[in-house]
């Protein structure tokens, strides 16, 4: 004979939505996993895949986000994004982050890979649009 398995509906849906909100947080992941390359100029290596950044022969820390963010731009060269469309794009469904927040993020990334933060050469402000990445001339 043949017993049936008893499963309370309840629990059975608060596992489900668990395993729905770690997917949607990342913690859960799909195969096959994306490979990307390397960006390289100047003195910076992008690592994505490790995500590491390496400035100036050394190996700078950086948050996740901080990471996320430089990446995001780094693969977008030349086009200038919004702070909303960041905001999009990177943090996601993130709550508790205003359009200013990526003020502050780009302020830190370009104190890790900008010789003069002040005077930015890669990470660029376009006034009343947003932000653009440029690459050196020649890479």
């Amino acid at each position: 004979m043949i017993s049936r398995i008893f499963i309370d509906r309840p629990v059975f849906a608060w596992v489900i939505a668990i395993v729905i909100m770690l997917a949607g947080l990342g913690a859960i992941r799909t195969l096959p996993v994306e490979q990307y390359p390397d960006i390289a100029f100047e003195e910076v290596i992008i690592d994505a895949n490790a995500m590491q950044l390496n400035v100036r022969g050394e190996l700078t820390t950086t948050t996740a986000t901080e990471f996320r963010l430089l990446d995001y731009l780094a693969r977008h060269p030349g086009r200038v994004f919004s702070r909303d469309h960041l905001l999009d794009s990177v943090w996601g469904d993130a709550r508790f982050v205003t359009p200013r927040s990526v003020d502050v993020y780009v302020r830190r990334i370009r104190e890790k890979i900008e010789v003069d933060p002040e005077n930015p050469r890669y990470l660029k402000t376009v006034r009343g649009a947003g932000y653009r990445f440029e690459l050196p001339k020649g890479d």
